[in-house]
């Protein structure tokens, strides 16, 4: 399953990092000049389901750190639906994650 989810998301980006058996990093260069990011997001996760019929959360920001962040956000704050963008544009809602106490293993576990 991890194959096919690497496969469908390596359809719509250019570069795909495999973390774990359930994660990767996308490398979205570019998309914000094209589009939001979050729009992106939710193509990237229905296009994920429409593959699979897996949901997964996208998480999206400058760093690893704060990607892997932003996806663990997706899931915790349902108000985002499993997306969640942490971008210089937006740096109140980055404030807002990091002020959470969380152990950097917590946020790579």
């Amino acid at each position: 399953m991890s194959a096919r989810v690497m496969s469908c998301l390596e359809e719509l980006a250019p570069r795909v990092e495999q973390y774990s058996i359930d994660e990767m990093f996308l490398d979205l260069a570019g998309v914000e000049h094209c589009m939001d990011l979050e729009d992106f997001g939710r193509q990237l996760r229905q296009h994920v389901y429409d593959c699979t019929c897996l949901t997964i959360g996208v998480g999206a920001g400058p760093t690893k750190t704060l990607a892997k962040s932003a996806q663990w956000a997706s899931k915790e704050w349902k108000q985002f639906g499993g997306v969640l963008a942490l971008t210089r544009g937006n740096p109140q809602r980055t404030r807002k994650l990091l002020s959470r106490k969380r152990t950097a293993r917590a946020v790579w576990s």
